[in-house]
């Protein structure tokens, strides 16, 4: 089994509540600034996530994260949780 669905089984295993189903039906209400990325929102919006950590901010502007939770947050180019810069 590769790397990665073996790391997914024991996520899945380990932390309760880590799949979010039934988020399909509110993409098309979402509007980004890339519709591809509709998908991570509407599924942190489901699964009531507190916030967004994503390398790229101009796909999450913060006009949308003004409407509620989540909120998002930069990696920035330093990487790892030391580049970590909250949306203005």
């Amino acid at each position: 089994m590769p790397v990665p669905c073996v790391t997914s089984a024991l996520v899945n295993q380990s932390v309760e509540d880590c799949l979010i189903s039934d988020y399909e039906e509110i993409i098309p209400t979402l509007q980004l600034p890339d519709p591809d990325d509709r998908h991570v929102l509407a599924v942190a919006i489901v699964g009531q996530a507190d916030l967004i950590i994503t390398l790229d901010l101009d796909d999450f502007p913060p006009e949308v994260g003004r409407k509620g939770p989540p909120t998002f947050w930069h990696l920035g180019n330093v990487g790892g949780l030391n580049g970590m810069e909250r949306s203005p």
